[in-house]
């Protein structure tokens, strides 16, 4: 989840659908640095990031940690969750793809991405 972030639901609900399809997703929890993401995905073999937000992160995050953390990664970044639909502008000037609350759709738009 994003930084701050303590509701990690939706984001368990979205690992079981992927899992369920296939794909096994590594969950790293509640209230993740984005600084930390970078160093997970060189020790592991990951096709995607998606991070999860129901609270408004501060201005920063999405400003300045969102746009380091998608030039530091070499797979999309996607984030998820009521955030996601609150700042989309904002999402999509941090180089980030928005995936909404649906979790069917959100499991389709990464199947996607990750398959291309």
């Amino acid at each position: 989840c994003l930084p701050g972030e303590r509701h990690e639901t939706g984001l368990l609900l979205l690992a079981l659908t992927l899992n369920e399809s296939g794909v096994y997703p590594v969950v790293l929890g509640a209230d993740m640095p984005l600084e930390d993401i970078p160093q997970v995905t060189d020790k592991i073999d990951c096709a995607a990031v998606v991070l999860s937000g129901v609270v408004d992160p501060e201005r920063q995050l999405l400003e300045t940690a969102l746009p380091k953390l998608v030039s530091s990664v070499e797979v999309p970044v996607f984030v998820g969750g009521p955030v996601s639909v609150n700042f989309v502008d904002e999402i999509m000037r941090a180089g980030a793809i928005v995936l909404g609350t649906d979790i069917d759709i959100g499991r389709k738009s990464l199947e996607t991405a990750v398959s291309e």
